[in-house]
């Protein structure tokens, strides 16, 4: 079996003969091989062409509050298509938390900012590395508002500690490798 993306269009080969063809973009991100139980897969050669990119994956808000054990009545949900998640959380009050146990060597904390967000405290493996800024003059946009390289690679905490009433956030994006 093999499959040959080429001029925005994917063919499906088994044996060399091609038995399903369309349209269809590569897509990006991350890339692997899944068999369920029960059942065999024996790969002979797995080859990949193309530009290497950055390993990414996304972890939206919820993933923090359940990391931090924290109630969703503290937070407020805002339907937003343009937040990487569908939507952002605003915080209800300061000293609240979101929690990401990760396995990479960085991150991108994505949040929408504007006039009545604040701030929050940054900690990765309990040490504090700076400050997440949702504060703007006009609404903006879900952006990354706050990134970290360099991590050692392995497993690492990242912890958020609101420092005002209204911190705004989206998702965090971990850098793989």
């Amino acid at each position: 079996m093999s499959l040959a993306w080429e001029n925005g269009g994917l063919t499906f080969l088994l044996d060399g003969a091609a038995v399903w063809s369309g349209e269809m973009a590569a897509p990006s991100g991350l890339l692997g091989l899944l068999a369920q139980k029960q059942s065999h897969l024996e790969v002979g050669r797995f080859e990949v062409g193309g530009t290497p990119q950055p390993a990414t994956i996304t972890w939206g808000w919820r993933e923090g509050l359940l990391g931090a054990a924290q109630r969703l009545s503290d937070w407020k949900e805002v339907a937003d298509p343009g937040a990487r998640c569908g939507a952002y959380v605003a915080s209800t009050r300061a000293g609240l938390q979101m929690k990401w146990n990760i396995e990479g060597t960085g991150f991108q904390i994505w949040a929408p900012a504007g006039p009545g967000y604040g701030t929050a405290e940054v900690l990765v493996d309990g040490i504090s590395v700076g400050t997440l800024n949702t504060r703007s003059d006009e609404r903006n946009a879900s952006a990354p508002r706050f990134k970290m390289e360099n991590l050692a690679p392995g497993r690492h905490t990242i912890n958020l500690r609101t420092k005002e009433k209204s911190v705004a956030l989206d998702c965090v994006e971990i850098l793989l490798f």
